[in-house]
Order: structure tokens, then C-alpha cells, then sequence
């Protein structure tokens, strides 16, 4: 006796999990565990992102056959299969201490990322569910679409806690304890059958396209693949590297990066829902322009402003400034003005402020007349420098 089929909701949260954990430990790995890992193994945070870009190529080799076997009934296979290759390269990763096994390792990975990435579990919702896998596949990103808000915090406190290689661990176990017995637990697809020409085909010929405009059409659907798959796939993969270059603290960057998981759950919200009524041509041409539009709000707040957190950075240093000035003017009247310079460098150091030139800065304005605030000195010998009177009683406050 057959066991019941399982409903469709369990079918999508079983696979949105498993792709969760697949690309957790895959894709969005390199952005949180690159620094650590190029430190350790004295290498540069470049090679771990070219570790994943090998093992995005290794998958695009393998796609086409992977597709063949999808066709044959074989998706749960080759999910099941992913699970394991991602187990055994996140395993050779945990354990490398040089570049050549770790390049090995994300050839592995890669293994994984071809058998069972979006595209394998696509395909194979649609053949065990034909046209109306369509929402299945939207449930599907609902769930993964949250990868990036799950991992990249994970990641960064359990690199904290037990190191890169132990985040290495912590993802072979999820594959081989969370995510493998997920996709085991997936109805088997049959093979799909040959199809043969009836009667009723012959009295109604076939639409056939002119190849001109075929060939014309793939190129500009794998050009807009292309160009989309290297903004978005791009940006996702280094997000918080990237907005650690603009100067903000590394929970900060994991914070506004860990935003992409919710905006992409609210595109998949609105595509099935008002979207649904329109042509799929449409929702693509809103990914086009929205992608663009988000990689260059980067580009013109970098080049607006000389940090992207300007106005508070400026207040911040307006603080320090004050600090070091108050610093340096306690010193002047004890030990002149190259002791005067110490202090407000200090001050400047902790307070974020330019230590090198600043301390310079401060102590000749303080020299030659100083603010209204802090008042000014007088110089009574080389090198010595006795503040005014005001500026001593303010000193006392």
C-alpha cells in the first residue's frame, strides 16, 4: 500500500529549508568567513571569493546533465546528492591549511551548487506538478529568500564563538542532520514520457518559430540573465564587505545586509500576488530596472558625501576635536608645546579624529591665538608656550 502523498505546503517548506541551508553554507559563506580564513591560511580574502566563483562554473558544466536527469524522475536525487557534496566540501574546507585543498573543496562545493541549487529544485517541482508549480516555486523563495537575514548573522557570531572552521562544521552537520533527511522525504517523479504524434496533431499544425528570431531571442534572455545574475549575485555575494568599505562596523554592515532577505520576500509577496495577473515579462522588467537603480544608490552616496554616514561623522569629529583641544591645552602650561601635541593626537586616535595632522593643527591654532572657545597662548622661550589668562580660567571649569 502506497503511503499518502504528502500535501504540497510540507513539500515547499521541506525544500525552502533545504535550499536555505544550501546556499547558507555556500554562496552567501564567503562574505563573512573570508577575512578569516585568508588570515589563518595566509592568504588573500580574494581567494575564497574565487574558490566560489570556480565553484559557479563547475556548476554550470554539470547543469545540462543535471537538467537530463531531472527530466528522468531523478530531482530528489540529485538534491539528495547536493547534500552530500556540500557536507563533503564544507568538511575539506573546515580542514584546509593551504590553498590547494581549499580550491579542492570548492570544486566539491560546486558539485553541490549544480545538483542542488534553485534551478534543480525548480525543475523538479515542475515535473512532479506540471503548470501549477508556479506558486510552489514562489513559496519556495519564500522561505529561502531569507538565507542571507539567517546566515550572515549566524555566521558572524559563530565565527566568533568557534572560529571559521567550526562555521564550517556547523553547515556539513545542518546538510547531512537538517537538510538531507528533508529532500529523502520528497515524492519520486517519473520519468517523463515519450511523446508521440495522435491523429488530432497532424489535423493541427504546430506553431514553428522562425530560427532568426529564436536565436535572437535566447541571446537577449541569456544577456539579460547575464547581466541581472552579475549585479544581484554579485552585490549578495560581498554586501557586507562591500558596505564595510564606506566605514560602518562590521554589525552594522551584517545588519543593513541581513535587509535583502526581507526585500526579496516582499518582491516574491508582490509577484504572487498583483503580479500574477500580468504578463511574466513584466516582473522582469521591473528586476532590470530596480537592480540597476539600487548598485548605483552606492555609487552617487559615495560620491555626494565623504562617507555615507557624513553627518553624524562629522559631529563625531567636531566632538573629538573639542576633546583634543581641551587635551592639549591642559598640557601647554606644563610641558610646551611638543608635549601639547601628545595628548591631542591621543584624543583625536579615540575619537576617530585625523591624529597625525590634527594634534599638529590644534596646538599651532592654540599657539598663535587658539579659538574663542579655549582662548589662545603666548610663547615666553622656544618651544614653550604659557596659556592667556582666559583660557586658563576656562581651563578650571
Amino acid at each position: 500500500m502506497n503511503a499518502p502523498e504528502p500535501s504540497r505546503a510540507k513539500i515547499v517548506a521541506r525544500i525552502g529549508v533545504a535550499q536555505l541551508i544550501g546556499y547558507g553554507g555556500s554562496y552567501y559563506l564567503p562574505a563573512i568567513l573570508a577575512a578569516p580564513i585568508g588570515r589563518e591560511l595566509g592568504l588573500s580574502p580574494n581567494w575564497t571569493f574565487a574558490g566560489l566563483s570556480l565553484a559557479l562554473v563547475v556548476s554550470s558544466f554539470i547543469g545540462p546533465a543535471v537538467g537530463r536527469h531531472v527530466d528522468q524522475g531523478g530531482g530528489r536525487g540529485a538534491l539528495v546528492g547536493a547534500n552530500i557534496a556540500f557536507a563533503l566540501g564544507l568538511a575539506l574546507l573546515g580542514v584546509a591549511h593551504g590553498l590547494a585543498v581549499m580550491v579542492a573543496a570548492w570544486l566539491v562545493i560546486g558539485l553541490g551548487c549544480g545538483l542542488g541549487y534553485y534551478e534543480t529544485a525548480f525543475a523538479a517541482l515542475t515535473r512532479l506538478y506540471g503548470a501549477s508549480a508556479r506558486r510552489l516555486i514562489s513559496g519556495v523563495t519564500l522561505i529561502a529568500g531569507f538565507t542571507s537575514t539567517v546566515a550572515w548573522p549566524l555566521m558572524a557570531w559563530l565565527e566568533g564563538q568557534v572560529g571559521w572552521r567550526g562555521v564550517c562544521l556547523f553547515w556539513v552537520a545542518a546538510n547531512l542532520v537538517i537538510a538531507l533527511p528533508l529532500n529523502l522525504m520528497l515524492p519520486a517523479a517519473v520519468a517523463a514520457p515519450a511523446r508521440e504524434a495522435s491523429p488530432a496533431d497532424d489535423s493541427q499544425p504546430a506553431h514553428v518559430a522562425d530560427p532568426a528570431l529564436e536565436r535572437r531571442a535566447m541571446t537577449a534572455i541569456g544577456l539579460m540573465f547575464t547581466a541581472t545574475a552579475i549585479v544581484s549575485s554579485g552585490l549578495s555575494a560581498i554586501m557586507p564587505q562591500l558596505l564595510a568599505q564606506f566605514g560602518v562596523s562590521q554589525a552594522a554592515a551584517i545588519a543593513a545586509s541581513a535587509l535583502i532577505g526581507p526585500a526579496q520576500v516582499a518582491g516574491r509577496l508582490a509577484e504572487m500576488g498583483w503580479l500574477s495577473r500580468y504578463h511574466p515579462i513584466l516582473s522582469a522588467r521591473l528586476a532590470t530596472i530596480f537592480l540597476p537603480l539600487g548598485a548605483g544608490a552606492f555609487f552617487a552616496r559615495r560620491r555626494g558625501a565623504r562617507h555615507p554616514l557624513h553627518p553624524a561623522l562629522r559631529a563625531r569629529q567636531r566632538h573629538s576635536h573639542h576633546r583634543a583641544r581641551r587635551a592639549a591645552a591642559r598640557h601647554l602650561r606644563a610641558g610646551g608645546l611638543r608635549a601639547a601635541r601628545r595628548p591631542a593626537r591621543r584624543a583625536l586616535a579615540h575619537r576617530g579624529g585625523d591624529r597625525a595632522g590634527g594634534g599638529r593643527r590644534i596646538v599651532r591654532r592654540l599657539r598663535h591665538g587658539g579659538s574663542r572657545r579655549h582662548g589662545g597662548v603666548q610663547s615666553d622661550r622656544p618651544g614653550r608656550a604659557v596659556p592667556h589668562f582666559g583660557a586658563a580660567a576656562r581651563l578650571k571649569r
